[in-house]
């Protein structure tokens, strides 16, 4: 009787221990699958915007000259506030007043395998645009930007374009309002981690 009552108890002991080894190893299971999951959603949701952002846009070669305005531009691709904001477009700007109605992407430039450069216009109303270049790292943090291109329309009395190379642009400033016209040349050099100094 003895006997049977200890084969009992270790039978059962063995038992119970399988069963709450069982269960933690079905909880770590739960777990991992739960956080992989979530990794792989949030890895997805942001190449996801990311390509939506840069599908079907044109890719252009250097060197190239940038003379974006409103006799030559048509809009490649509007972006919406999300697009906006995972490009972190709200921080690029030549002035601390500049609200832009409307932002448009308008090519890739293939600069660097280090970054990402991407040209977009900012329009403010219908008589002003500003054209930057900015530099990416693979987060989509902005590693530099600068002006290269500016028309406006109400008085027509300013006007931007840019040359750009691998490792300069070279931006004219043409003020039209005097007399003769005031011609102002900028040098930024594009350094090779993608930040942009003025020469």
């Amino acid at each position: 009787m003895n006997r049977f009552i200890v084969n009992f108890i270790i039978i059962y002991l063995f038992i119970s221990c399988k069963n709450e080894i069982d269960v933690k190893q079905n909880i770590e299971k739960h777990n991992l699958v739960k956080s992989t999951t979530k990794t792989l959603h949030q890895i997805s949701q942001s190449e996801i915007v990311e390509n939506q952002i840069f599908k079907n846009c044109s890719i252009k070669s250097i060197p190239i000259t940038d003379s974006t305005n409103f006799d030559n531009h048509k809009y490649s691709k509007l972006l919406n506030t999300n697009e906006q904001k995972f490009l972190k477009l709200d921080i690029i700007k030549s002035d601390p007043d500049e609200t832009a109605e409307k932002i448009s992407l308008n090519y890739i430039l293939n600069l660097s395998k280090k970054y990402k450069t991407v040209i977009v216009t900012k329009y403010l109303g219908d008589h002003e645009m500003f054209t930057y270049l900015i530099n990416y790292n693979n987060k989509y943090e902005i590693l530099g930007f600068t002006q290269i291109a500016y028309d406006e329309i109400a008085e027509s009395w300013g006007r931007m374009t840019s040359k750009i190379s691998q490792k300069y642009i070279i931006v004219t400033d043409l003020n039209y309002a005097i007399e003769p016209v005031e011609i102002v040349e900028l040098k930024y050099q594009i350094e090779n981690s993608g930040i942009i100094k003025i020469k």
